[in-house]
């Protein structure tokens, strides 16, 4: 508030209490703060590497506020601009692909997703990434397509292996999520999120002896993790 008093002209501090906005929810006050730092972006002359920085954050915030409001069409606008000036940023192609699902362009929405792995190969496998979309939109059977190609095309990369697992596991379909988290633990069997999937199949197929033995592991592996000190309590109750 005192920049804002002090050095009125700057986007900045304009960015910074949009972005508090949005984090607290207030769409339409981040709305007004973004479209008033575009506003003193667009007039900066001051720094050009600053500029560059703040006319990124304008359109970042302003996808932000559209996708918050489902305008596609807009969130792809900002989206695209953003690209176009920071084209080696991973978040953006991810945010992408999601605003290009959404616009029933789901070749465009993958294409996005692998940009975005390319980038950071610590970005979500793009069919994995694909399938949530295609689950949260309720189309079960091309989800699990892409459940499986996300396997084929990563099959020993423990984490997609056991979002694979988890998947299968909310279809109740414990068979094919068990064999898919044994074969994760098989390629990394320090991993916790490994054992506390692998305890949660069992205890959902009410093997509780082996679930207490994957959530006693993942417990004494790390004492202060809920999930397994929890669902132990749990299993040890059943």
């Amino acid at each position: 508030e005192e920049t804002v008093v002090k050095f009125p002209k700057d986007p900045e501090p304009f960015l910074m209490l949009g972005d508090l906005a949005f984090q607290d929810r207030r769409v339409t006050d981040a709305d007004m703060l973004f479209q008033r730092a575009t506003q003193l972006t667009n007039e900066y002359a001051d720094n050009a590497k600053r500029k560059r920085d703040f006319e990124i954050r304008c359109h970042a915030g302003g996808a932000a506020v559209a996708e918050a409001r489902k305008q596609w069409d807009a969130a792809q606008a900002h989206l695209k601009s953003w690209i176009e000036l920071d084209p080696d940023n991973a978040s953006a192609h991810q945010r992408m692909g999601i605003v290009l699902f959404q616009l029933n362009k789901s070749q465009e929405a993958l294409e996005q997703f692998r940009d975005a792995k390319k980038l950071d190969q610590k970005a979500v496998q793009p069919e994995l990434a694909m399938a949530r979309l295609y689950d949260d939109a309720k189309k079960r059977d091309t989800a699990k397509k892409l459940i499986e190609a996300a396997i084929k095309e990563a099959p020993k990369d423990p984490a997609v292996l056991l979002a694979a697992a988890q998947w299968y596991l909310g279809q109740n379909d414990l068979e094919r999520a068990k064999a898919i988290a044994e074969d994760a633990l098989k390629l990394d069997a320090k991993s916790l999120e490994g054992k506390v999937v692998r305890g949660a199949i069992a205890r959902v197929a009410r093997d509780y002896a082996a679930a207490e033995r994957f959530f006693y592991d993942a417990h004494v592996q790390s004492p202060g993790n809920f999930p397994a000190s929890n669902s132990l309590a749990l299993v040890l109750i059943e």
